[in-house]
C-alpha cells in the first residue's frame, strides 16, 4: 500500500468522530476525584478508558513507524493496573498524554524504551 496513502487513512481513523466520541469530549468535566472509579454497570473507570486509547493509539502509531516495534501484550499491557491513576500528576497528565499519542509523539507511551521484535 502506497505510504501516502495508508498516513492520510490513519489520519482520518484517529479523528473522525463517526464511530465513536471525541475523547476531550468525553473525559471534559470529570472531577479528577471520580476518574478512578468504575460507574455502576461499567467495566473501566474514565482513567482506565484513557489510558487504554493513549496506550492503543502510541501502539499502532509505533507499529507504522518501527518495523521493530513489539506491541504490548495483549490485553494485560493495554490497560493500567488499578481504575485510579496512580498520582494526582499522572491524572492532570492523562488528556495531555492522549494529545501527544494522537501527534505522534515518543514521549506518549509513559514507558522509558520501546520494546523491539
Amino acid at each position: 500500500m502506497d505510504e501516502k496513502v495508508l498516513r492520510d487513512y490513519l489520519r482520518r481513523a484517529l479523528s473522525w468522530h463517526e464511530s465513536h466520541v471525541d475523547w476531550k469530549k468525553a473525559v471534559a468535566g470529570i472531577e479528577e476525584k471520580k476518574r478512578g472509579l468504575r460507574p455502576k454497570g461499567a467495566d473501566h473507570s474514565p482513567w482506565e478508558l484513557l489510558e487504554h486509547m493513549r496506550i492503543a493509539t502510541w501502539d499502532i502509531l509505533e507499529f507504522c513507524r518501527d518495523g521493530k516495534h513489539a506491541s504490548p501484550d495483549w490485553p494485560a499491557e493495554y490497560w493500567p493496573k488499578k481504575p485510579a491513576p496512580p498520582s494526582r500528576a499522572a491524572s492532570a497528565r492523562g488528556p495531555a498524554a492522549a494529545r501527544r499519542a494522537r501527534a505522534g509523539s515518543p514521549r506518549a507511551s509513559g514507558r522509558r524504551a520501546g520494546r523491539r521484535r
